[in-house]
C-alpha cells in the first residue's frame, strides 16, 4: 500500500470476498476456542501465514 506521501505502509490485500470470508471464519473459530488467543498474520509474498497462541 502506499500512503498519499507515497512512502509504503504495511497491509494486506486478499484475492476477493471469498478469502475475505474465510479469513474472517477462522478468527471467528480461533476466538470461539480462545477468547484471549492472539492472532498472528505474516506475509510471504503472495501468500499470508496465520497462526494462533
Amino acid at each position: 500500500m502506499t500512503s498519499p506521501g507515497g512512502a509504503q505502509t504495511p497491509g494486506i490485500s486478499l484475492a476477493g470476498p471469498a478469502e475475505a470470508s474465510d479469513l474472517a471464519t477462522l478468527l471467528s473459530r480461533a476466538r470461539s476456542l480462545d477468547a484471549n488467543a492472539a492472532v498472528r498474520l505474516q506475509g510471504f509474498g503472495h501468500a499470508l501465514a496465520t497462526w494462533f497462541r
